[in-house]
């Protein structure tokens, strides 16, 4: 089940339990928070109260970005990504964007051969981007 949600408390603990299980590294709380506040959009799979996936993205001038997606190890190669790229999709028409952008890195091939099969085009990439030796893999697509 899908379900749209602002941040709080336990859904935040919730998606930072299945970050860390998917990220070598991840934001902390506040950065989080600091970066959705107002304008961010969260979606989550949910079953029995327990998170199996998020996306958290936001809007930027004509793109909406889709800045963190994962899913737990235990629910991956169901769909999940797909449908939550496609729910970006869809949140970026609504708003009148006329494009959804992520980025990835090597490290991700599943990640990266999801944005290729959904349509997204490689733009750019960006060594040390995160200040480590991970190259920043940028896509677009425009909708």
């Amino acid at each position: 089940m899908y379900k749209e949600t602002r941040l709080g408390d336990r859904t935040l603990d919730e998606v930072l339990k299945v970050a860390n299980l998917a990220f070598d590294h991840f934001y902390s709380r506040s950065e989080i928070m600091k970066r959705l506040s107002g304008k961010g959009y969260y979606l989550v799979i949910e079953k029995e109260k327990n998170v199996h996936g998020f996306v958290l993205g936001y809007p930027q001038e004509d793109i909406f970005y889709c800045w963190l997606m994962a899913v737990h190890p235990e629910h991956r190669r169901k769909g999940i990504g797909k449908d939550f790229m496609n729910l970006c999709i869809e949140r970026a028409k609504e708003l009148g964007k006329e494009k959804v952008s992520a980025k990835t890195h090597a490290g991700h091939p599943a990640m990266i051969s999801l944005l290729k099969k959904l349509g997204f085009k490689e733009t750019k990439r960006e060594k040390r981007h995160w200040g480590d030796d991970r190259e920043a893999i940028f896509y677009e697509k425009s909708i």
